[in-house]
């Protein structure tokens, strides 16, 4: 829609002829000036492309130079519709939604044409359709000229109707505990953004606040749901919940290889050398990279952290011997979820004996570029589970305080490399490598904890009751 309050208040001497608000189209697709506002003389009436797209339309005969009128021009679905009015009161009816009678009609037709086309805008002002040929000798004479004073306009672009919308990340991987914000987006994208609620579906597993921020409560799964105010249109995020890694990276800084030409220093031992700010990178797809763990473990677990967040396919197949046959453990050949520094991507999967890791990323899901870029990828041993029941019934290492608030601290006459906590149910809540001699607990729900201690290759365990 373009308003405008003008007056038309001079015109050239010979051909005294003026254009003052138009619609202009593609020239090349035969839509120019689409639709305008014209005076010829005293004769003020809308023109269509010359009469190419339909015949004039007559406003008034009798135009006088000066006289100021407010006009609008507005197109809903492909059909034109004017208003003209020199009473003063146009701007004041439409927005009260009472301008029909300032309607310019076609017969019977409210509309002045129906027609459907892109490539357009608005145009106000003066554009003379004379020149300096059609002037002759009065060409360089002062009163020889047009002018159109415009007092007040308006521009408003109707918003874009939406067709749906998507949730972003469509798929998510957390840790108990994490939490993570969720997006929306509005299709097509110009159109008008939509209001949404969120809701989950098992809240057990994972829960989602007003503003989108998803918590990991529990293992399991969950579907989480946007639904647009009007109950139009919906989009689910599917989210699954793990526990923290078993012990450590089985890939770390181990032998990694493959059969591609790396770009510049973006070398496959980047892969795993535990770094986020180091990536591999090769052209084209698919690509392979083989990590040889040295030895040979029972693994249940892998991560993959994606260069810029993406989404990469890929499946990961497993060996005992260098040249002996892949079983493959992880199919995400279908894969939505973006591999994000503080969400890699994670499957977990039966435990399995294997000392060759096989990853094939074969594309990507929303990135549509060339390249196969990875920052870092993980393997882990199968998680364990403890049971109460078979503990010892004294603390093979000391804990103090015990129950403990927050901060529990060790005692012992050997060295820790690392200390695994699991809840009552058995369930890895918590993992910490390292030396440390304590542990800050103050995220962990009250209740008893299992605390499993690794250092000098023996494991060691102690209850431990969190208030």
């Amino acid at each position: 829609m373009v308003y405008v309050k003008q007056a038309i208040t001079h015109l050239p001497i010979n051909k005294s002829h003026l254009v003052a608000t138009q619609i202009h189209g593609n020239k090349d697709d035969g839509i120019d000036d689409a639709k305008v506002l014209r005076l010829e003389d005293s004769h003020l009436f809308l023109s269509f492309n010359g009469g190419v797209l339909r015949s004039n339309l007559t406003i008034k005969n009798n135009y006088s130079l000066g006289t100021v009128h407010e006009v609008i021009f507005l197109v809903v679905d492909g059909k034109h519709y004017c208003y003209y009015a020199e009473d003063g009161n146009l701007w004041n009816a439409y927005s009260k939604d009472s301008a029909a009678n300032y309607l310019i009609k076609d017969g019977s037709n409210d509309f002045v044409m129906d027609k459907n086309y892109v490539d357009s805008y608005f145009k106000i002002g003066n554009y003379t359709q004379s020149n300096a040929d059609k002037e002759g000798a009065d060409t360089g004479k002062p009163n020889n000229y047009g002018e159109v004073l415009v007092y007040d306009f308006k521009v408003s672009h109707a918003a874009i109707a939406p067709t749906g919308i998507i949730i972003n990340p469509p798929m998510l991987d957390l840790v108990v505990g994490q939490t993570r914000q969720l997006s929306v987006t509005t299709l097509p994208s110009d159109a008008a953004a939509q209001e949404v609620t969120y809701s989950s579906d098992n809240t057990a597993v994972a829960t989602v606040n007003a503003e989108g921020v998803v918590t990991a409560i529990s293992r399991g799964s969950a579907a989480i749901l946007a639904t647009s105010t009007d109950g139009k249109f919906t989009s689910t995020c599917q989210v699954k919940v793990v526990g923290e890694a078993f012990g450590p990276n089985l890939a770390l800084n181990k032998t990694a290889t493959t059969t591609s030409t790396h770009d510049a220093d973006h070398e496959i031992a980047n892969l795993v050398d535990g770094l986020t700010s180091t990536r591999w990178s090769v052209s084209g797809y698919p690509q392979t990279a083989t990590i040889d763990m040295g030895a040979e473990y029972t693994i249940g677990r892998t991560e993959l952290v994606c260069y810029k967040d993406r989404d990469y396919q890929f499946t990961v197949s497993v060996a005992t011997e260098e040249n002996g046959e892949y079983a493959q453990v992880v199919d995400r050949s279908d894969n939505q979820t973006q591999g994000a520094v503080a969400y890699p991507i994670i499957d977990e999967f039966t435990g399995v004996k294997a000392r060759y890791v096989k990853l094939t990323i074969t594309g990507a899901d929303a990135y549509t570029g060339t390249w196969m870029s990875l920052m870092e990828f993980r393997v882990f041993g199968e998680d364990e589970k403890v049971s109460l029941d078979e503990l010892s019934p004294y603390q093979e290492v000391k804990l103090w305080p015990n129950p403990v608030k927050n901060i529990v601290h060790f005692y012992g006459d050997y060295d820790f490399e690392s200390v695994l906590v699991y809840d009552y149910q058995g369930v890895l809540v918590m993992h910490q490598e390292g030396s440390s001699t304590s542990l800050n607990i103050q995220s962990l729900n009250s209740g008893l904890y299992v605390l499993k201690f690794y250092g000098n290759d023996k494991i060691r365990t102690s209850r431990l009751l969190k208030q």
